[in-house]
């Protein structure tokens, strides 16, 4: 499992006892456990006050363990997968034994809420368009323009069901709606794009 620099940064931190002592760390368990218990939430807030010696230090390995977490539970990674990746950054058997617990705990019920959040989005089958041209309506501010008319066959993921369903998603829009539509997605293939290539 790769990390990225500033996650396996603050595990570093997490697992060195001089910068997050025990009682901190048992304190930091806690807290990720709560907002485990229900990440939709935005009721969480973090119980530790803000005077507390190295705080930069516990919100670096707050964070990261968060992120380590989700990310773990999103790819499924194994047990003894994540003991070799903390054991990697150098934490010590009571620690790493305390995260693992701690995942354990958790995984399934914050597998199901990563799965609200649609993290595996509906893969894209066909698309078909026709344009048309409103001459005169009583009802819209399109007269006299073209109109787009654009239905997206994409698969349902129904996790339940062993056979996939397709759904049609039916839209209008104006020209400068779809060349909107069309630059954004543009860019967002530039910027998945970029992303792809800082992360080999």
């Amino acid at each position: 499992m790769e990390l990225s620099n500033e996650i396996s940064f603050g595990l570093k931190r997490l697992a060195n006892s001089s910068i997050v002592n025990d009682e901190y760390f048992d304190k930091l368990l806690t807290e990720i456990s709560q907002y485990l218990e229900n990440p939709l939430s935005n009721q969480h807030t973090i119980g530790i006050s803000k005077t507390v010696p190295r705080i930069d230090a516990l919100k670096e390995s707050y964070a990261a363990l968060v992120v380590f977490f989700v990310e773990s539970m999103r790819r499924n990674i194994d047990i003894e997968s994540l003991k070799s990746v903390l054991s990697e950054h150098k934490f010590n058997d009571s620690r790493i034994e305390r995260i693992l617990e701690l995942y354990v705990k958790h995984k399934l019920e914050l597998q199901n809420s990563l799965q609200q959040f649609n993290s595996d989005p509906p893969n894209l089958l066909g698309v078909s368009w026709k344009l048309n041209y409103c001459v005169k309506s009583s009802f819209s501010d399109f007269d006299g323009k073209c109109l787009y008319f654009i239905e997206l066959q994409v698969d349902k993921n129904n996790l339940n069901s062993v056979t996939k369903d397709h759904e049609v998603i039916k839209f209008a829009c104006t020209v400068q709606q779809l060349q909107s539509l069309v630059a954004s997605l543009r860019a967002a293939v530039r910027q998945l794009e970029s992303i792809s290539n800082i992360s080999k």
